[in-house]
C-alpha cells in the first residue's frame, strides 16, 4: 500500500519529496530482496531526478549493491556507478 501511495505522490500529485519519503519508509520494511532493490532503484529515481539530490541517489545504488549484491536491481545499480560484475565463484 505505501509503494502505491508513494505513486501517487508522485504521479498524481507531484509531490516528489513526499514519494522519497514514503520510499524510505518503505525500505525500513520486511520486503522480498527482489522487491527491496526495485523500490530502492524508483527511490534512487527520484532523487536524481526530480529532487536533484545525486548524492543521495549515489548512495541509495550503492545500498543496494551492498546488501543485496545478487539481485537484479543491484545488477542495474552496479550498471549506474559504473562497477563491473562480480566475478562468479
Amino acid at each position: 500500500v505505501a509503494i502505491r501511495i508513494a505513486e501517487i505522490y508522485e504521479k498524481d500529485l507531484g509531490n516528489f519529496l513526499a514519494a522519497a519519503l514514503e520510499l524510505e519508509e518503505v525500505l525500513g520494511k520486511k520486503l522480498p530482496r527482489e522487491k527491496w532493490g526495485w523500490t530502492a532503484i524508483r527511490l534512487s529515481n527520484l532523487y536524481s531526478g526530480r529532487l536533484s539530490q545525486p548524492d543521495k541517489a549515489l548512495g541509495v545504488l550503492n545500498r543496494i549493491v551492498n546488501d543485496y549484491p545478487e539481485t537484479a536491481a543491484a545488477r542495474k545499480a552496479r550498471e549506474r556507478l559504473g562497477l563491473p560484475e562480480p566475478e562468479e565463484a
